[in-house]
């Protein structure tokens, strides 16, 4: 798995379902393997929790086999930046809060509709595949702000997506998009 916190990890995301008839009940935790080396952050923290409720459109389980879930995610994500930074308190300032340390806590909430299909693989393994999409909601507070000033906002990147959600001390609701495959081991 792939973890998004200030930039991506590779991570492990172990999870149990739980099938009954055509529903399942899905439980996972995601954390990173390791944490990269940067010069910018220290005692980053990532971990994602996630809860998922599936309907399958049979009842046996055949050699593949389609789904539709309401998926729910809640990520707790904190780091601690010691080098200077920037964020807005809106989205639509003209001018931004400039730092030279802080430490930031991001936790995103994530609930989104997705579908999928099972595959029965050899000896006991499955294969998920699935995309989905929903809501994403990035709760970003500042704190332990060290020289805090402002300064007149000049965004170096001139590109169409809007700065990365930690960029605001505030709470912004997105659109979310998931899609993936996971490898599973069915126990009888």
């Amino acid at each position: 798995a792939f973890l998004s916190s200030y930039n991506m990890y590779l991570g492990v995301q172990p999870g149990l379902q739980y099938q009954y008839k055509n529903w399942a009940a899905a439980a996972e935790v995601a954390f990173p393997l390791f944490y990269k080396t940067k010069n910018d952050l220290e005692k980053d923290q990532y971990h994602r929790f996630g809860l998922e409720v599936k309907k399958y459109r049979s009842k046996t389980f055949a050699t593949a086999k389609r789904y539709h879930s309401l998926q729910v995610n809640y990520a707790i994500r904190n780091f601690y930046k010691i080098t200077t930074g920037s964020f807005q308190e809106r989205t639509t300032d003209d001018s931004t809060s400039v730092y030279d340390k802080a430490k930031i806590h991001s936790p995103v909430l994530t609930v989104a509709l997705k579908t999928g299909r099972t595959y029965q693989l050899k000896k006991g393994f499955v294969l998920d595949v699935f995309a989905g999409v929903g809501l994403r909601r990035i709760a970003t507070s500042y704190s332990d702000v060290l020289n805090l000033r402002r300064d007149r906002y000049g965004r170096k990147d001139l590109t169409p997506f809007p700065p990365s959600a930690y960029k605001y001390d505030l709470t912004l609701t997105r659109l979310h998009a998931t899609a993936g495959m996971r490898l599973g081991i069915q126990i009888k």
